[in-house]
């Protein structure tokens, strides 16, 4: 009878070892998970990266480890980390606000004058969306912009 004692006491210390260590795995998972998650905020904050895709390459390129498997970082497998993880930062990759700009930023940015970006606006040469008063410039038509004011300027010698 105290064998029998003895051993049903083995196996269930052996099931709360068992239970530790997967509780330690779990939780050394969520940690390495977590530094993943801040990584890839602080490349969404410096611009390094814009979407999901770029994540995936990113992590590849940077040789970051993998919990399962050797195949690599792709997309589903970063889609559904930050899905447990943090969803916001998900939900920002997935869907990016662009930048919108105005007159003054487009100016500064040009290196040109206001009233010209009014001037090129009514005469219809430069696309914007008007809310009101107010005028906003979409990144592509300052990017357009740009390029063609580029190739108007004389070249120097």
């Amino acid at each position: 009878m105290s064998r029998q004692k003895n051993q049903s006491c083995t196996r269930s210390n052996q099931g709360a070892n068992i239970r530790k260590a997967q509780a330690r795995y779990a939780a050394q998972c969520r940690r390495f998970r977590r530094s993943i998650v801040a990584l890839i905020r602080i490349w969404v904050r410096t611009g390094i990266v814009a979407n999901l895709n770029q994540v995936a390459v990113e992590l590849n390129r940077r040789a970051v480890p993998q919990l399962e498997g050797s195949k690599g970082w792709q997309r589903k497998i970063v889609v559904e980390m930050l899905r447990q993880e943090a969803p916001n930062l998900l939900a920002k990759l997935d869907h990016p606000r662009r930048h919108y700009l105005t007159v003054p930023e487009l100016a500064r940015k040009l290196g040109v004058n206001n009233k010209q970006i009014y001037y090129a606006v009514a005469r219809g040469t430069l696309g914007c969306r008007r809310f009101g008063r107010k005028i906003v410039f979409h990144p592509d038509v300052v990017e357009r912009a740009a390029r063609a004011l580029r190739e108007r300027e004389p070249k120097s010698m």
